[in-house]
């Protein structure tokens, strides 16, 4: 039996509400018994938070082993999966009640996960299943053109918001804004963000701790985005220390009226809760 976990399965960050469910299951195809430990998180603005760990759970050659979690605050959610062996085959299901029937809202298959292998003090990318990196600053401190394209893993840590797909474009000369265009700390050309949607202020660092001010990144999101475009904050708290300021024609919403909060933290006025 294997007990050294070699490998490591992360989602991205999930939107769940109260009473959705998270739900994880490991097939080990191989021909002995593996080893598998499931950790879900809660990204809490100041980081991410473990709010259930399965522990190191052995699993029987040609057995089905489940892990299922029942959300008690809303937010947003993201899950890690290590295992011993590239023959434990993982599914994660972000799930909600619907007229009765759990309905998954976003599904993983093993080719969905970013993965990673593990070594005892350091990781290193699985090259078999594309190129990820932790946080912008590992993009940052990348050589120029290493690869065409690659997924980071959140902005200061896996699963805060501020991950996304990055494709290298050697012939860009844009500033770094510090979300959507990054530039290499050495070499000419521009990593650059693939953009399907609205733009997040956690790409640009927001913390949404309701402590932290996030009027400067908030800021650098609202200046960024194209006009017409659409800048969204996620469930939390955002502190304002200074005014946020919209030059453009574009739609500056909340996720959630209840879920998300604007609390001014920089004088004389009153805190905006809801989506506006």
């Amino acid at each position: 039996m294997a007990t050294t976990l070699a490998f490591e399965y992360v989602t991205s960050a999930v939107s769940l509400l109260r009473s959705d469910g998270i739900v994880v299951h490991v097939v080990n195809d191989s021909g002995a018994a593996e080893n598998a430990h499931v950790v879900i998180y809660q990204n809490t603005g100041a980081g991410a938070s473990p709010v259930a760990d399965s522990g190191s759970v052995e699993i029987a050659p040609t057995w089905t082993w489940g892990f299922a979690f029942t959300v008690s605050q809303s937010g947003e959610y993201w899950v890690r999966i290590q295992a011993t062996s590239e023959f434990l085959i993982p599914k994660a299901s972000f799930e909600r009640l619907q007229n009765s029937v759990w309905s998954p809202l976003v599904s993983y298959r093993p080719s969905d996960f970013a993965i990673l292998t593990l070594q005892p003090h350091r990781r290193r990318l699985l090259p078999s299943s594309g190129q990820c990196l932790p946080r912008i600053s590992d993009l940052r401190a990348l050589a120029p053109g290493v690869v065409l394209c690659l997924t980071v893993l959140g902005y200061r840590a896996p699963g805060d918001g501020g991950g996304g797909d990055f494709y290298w474009d050697a012939s860009a000369t844009e500033a770094d804004n510090g979300g959507t265009i990054i530039v290499p700390a050495s070499g000419p050309g521009r990593w650059k963000r693939l953009i399907n949607g609205p733009w997040s202020v956690e790409w640009f660092g927001a913390v949404r701790d309701g402590t932290s001010n996030d009027a400067p990144t908030i800021n650098a999101a609202l200046t960024a985005c194209p006009s017409g475009g659409i800048v969204e904050l996620a469930n939390g708290d955002y502190a304002l220390s200074e005014t946020l300021t919209i030059s453009k024609p574009l739609t500056f919403r909340g996720a959630h009226v209840r879920y998300t909060n604007l609390i001014w933290r920089g004088g004389a006025k009153s805190s905006h809760r809801g989506s506006g």
